[in-house]
């Protein structure tokens, strides 16, 4: 058995203040080649490698290990992860084979992972799991030459150099082990829980003495450190009702904070103290328990288990009419109210990112690039934070500033209604610098919200299922979901005049006609004439325009005026009509679903139209 010093671990920390920009010189190295006695073999058909990682603040590539020998060799081995994705080049050739190796993003928290390599073989494991194998990519050797520098935090493009701000680690970073084995899944799991697991033959954080540059820094710490489940929660200063409350905290993917235990409830009534002023009243805080259930019984918002109450003396007695609470000021303990009561409080909110929030609007390549989160406070407000380094906060009592902290520069400003006001839901912002074809002094609407793709977001930042978009019925509260419900929008030099192309190059677009005759009103055998009411339709294939918000009932889709006279039509004639006059009593023009939805594009500011192709 292996441990760090005085049975503790070292955590090693790198790049942690997310305002500042990236840095290509914070990193960990080790001289491997020290580690060999004269005549040593360094070569190895089996090595893995185990680590934990903790990010701060995401980069293109998330460095976490690199061996290279020399500056040609300088990829040796290099894992690395993209977003959600997990990478590895292998004697300098860089896998493709394993799309599936992803795990959460995890920004804040801790992840365990082991790379086995074994013959040829690549295993996968997170968390202590198998995620991932199969055979990879060898064109030169199988044996890896476990020697060289290993740099921890960054990629090395030579030897023991020529980083890259875009290829380094940000946060914690704690137990790289190496070994030339391969480990058992029962040994995988050992290293992946939070009790004292054997330290790598080859290589150690927790043994070795390594070099942290550019300001890295380490620490000890107890293995069940990392079991640890921070407490972290996020106070909204501004005083509202319990129902605005809870709102506020949904909107963001988080649930109204309770403490868990006395020391808890300490740090949040002092924490919620530098806020008093503008909380209103001596019962200043929401608490995020109810009782409404059974009686006396307070479950957390959170998860609906039992909490570990705090009241104050005399306190509860409102009985089944008050089943909300809040903090009192003074001491910091509970009392119970009444969930609809006209008393406005600040709320505190559980930080949970199990759905960040999601800037939408732009043109990212990667998803993960609209994920944001609410930390603390900038300017006595909470601010968003960008996974990827961008930050949004209160620059003025009606101004809100988003600033890319990769370049140091403010991307965009945005006038909120109130100085109460959040950049929650769809806004129109101001853009200070370029960004996606958009010059500067551009207006661009973006949104913050919570929503999946498979979801419209409403003005106000709250979500809705797709399909009750534009449905007739107002399911957002604000109504934004009946607003602008265009079907149809068309192609650079669509024209009017110029039927749509047959799937079969060469042939005519091909009609589907149905007569449907109502009645006869005159049939004159003598003249040879008949008076009949009858309906004609007629369905074609049109797919050059993009078709949005269609729904499954036909009447719904119904093109405006305006609209069918932008689209091509079927023209009819009828040549043996009595006296060449028609009486044509309506004609409409409907938009049929018959395909599957393209797939959603993560930028949609609203996340609300299809895009699918259909008959009409």
């Amino acid at each position: 058995m292996g441990m760090g010093e005085n049975g503790k671990v070292k955590v090693f920390a790198m790049q942690l203040d997310m305002w500042a920009p990236p840095r290509d010189d914070v990193l960990i190295r080790y001289n491997l080649t020290d580690h060999f006695k004269e005549g040593d073999v360094s070569e190895f058909p089996e090595v893995t490698v185990c680590l934990r990682a903790r990010p701060v603040v995401l980069m293109s590539y998330e460095s976490h290990i690199s061996i290279a020998t020399s500056d040609q060799d300088n990829d040796i081995l290099h894992m690395y992860r993209r977003g959600e994705h997990h990478g590895f080049y292998y004697n300098g050739v860089r896998q493709y084979g394993f799309l599936n190796m992803t795990n959460d993003i995890g920004l804040h928290q801790w992840s365990h992972y082991c790379h086995n390599f074994h013959h040829g073989e690549y295993r996968a494991y997170i968390y202590g799991e198998l995620a991932a194998r199969g055979p990879f990519s060898v064109p030169h050797k199988v044996p890896l030459p476990v020697k060289g520098i290993i740099t921890i935090g960054q990629e090395q493009d030579l030897l023991a150099g020529a980083y890259d701000t875009d290829q380094s680690f940000r946060g914690h970073i704690a137990q790289v082990n190496i070994w030339n084995k391969s480990l058992t899944p029962e040994e995988v799991r050992q290293q992946a829980s939070c009790v004292e697991a054997p330290l790598g033959n080859i290589f150690s954080t927790d043994r070795e003495e390594v070099e942290l540059l550019g300001g890295a820094t380490v620490e000890l710490v107890d293995f069940e450190y990392f079991c640890q489940k921070d407490v972290e929660y996020v106070i909204f200063p501004e005083a509202r009702y319990m129902a605005e409350s809870r709102l506020t905290c949904n909107r963001i993917g988080y649930e109204v904070y309770t403490p868990n235990d006395k020391t808890d409830n300490i740090a949040l009534h002092q924490e919620s103290l530098r806020f008093a002023e503008n909380c209103l009243s001596n019962y200043h805080l929401w608490i995020g328990v109810t009782d409404k259930e059974k009686e006396d019984v307070w479950r957390k918002f959170t998860d609906n288990t039992v909490a570990e109450t705090q009241f104050e003396l005399n306190e509860p007695n409102g009985g089944t009419g008050e089943n909300c609470m809040l903090m009192f000021l003074p001491n910091g303990r509970w009392v119970d109210t009444s969930c609809v009561i006209k008393w406005p409080a600040c709320v505190p909110c559980n930080v949970d990112r199990t759905y960040p929030l999601r800037l939408r609007g732009f043109c990212y390549s990667n998803e993960a690039e609209t994920y944001y989160e609410v930390l603390g406070y900038r300017g006595e407000k909470p601010y968003l934070h960008g996974y990827y380094g961008m930050m949004v906060y209160k620059s003025g009592n009606y101004t809100w500033e988003m600033f890319d902290t990769t370049v140091g520069e403010v991307v965009g400003i945005l006038d909120v209604p109130s100085k109460d006001s959040y950049p929650i839901g769809r806004h129109t912002w101001t853009l200070m610098m370029s960004m996606c074809n958009h010059l500067i002094g551009s207006s661009i609407q973006l949104s913050f919200s919570i929503c999946d793709n498979d979801q419209f977001t409403c003005t106000n930042g709250d979500c809705i299922p797709k399909e009750r978009r534009c449905n007739a019925k107002d399911d957002c509260s604000d109504l934004s979901d009946e607003e602008d419900c265009q079907f149809i929008t068309l192609p650079k030099g669509y024209r009017t005049e110029r039927p749509p192309d047959n799937e079969t190059e060469g042939l005519a677009v091909y009609l589907s006609p149905l007569v449907e005759v109502l009645r006869f009103m005159k049939i004159d055998d003598i003249q040879r004439v008949i008076n009949v009411e009858f309906t004609v339709e007629i369905r074609w294939n049109d797919p050059r325009p993009k078709y949005f918000n269609l729904g499954d009932t036909l009447e719904w889709n119904k093109l405006s005026d305006s609209d069918r006279q932008r689209v091509w039509m079927v023209k009819l004639t009828f040549p043996n009509v009595y006296d060449g006059k028609i009486k044509q009593l309506s004609e409409d023009l409907y938009l049929s679903k018959i395909g599957v939805p393209l797939p959603p594009d993560f930028n949609n500011v609203r996340m609300g139209e299809y895009q699918l192709i259909f008959c009409s």
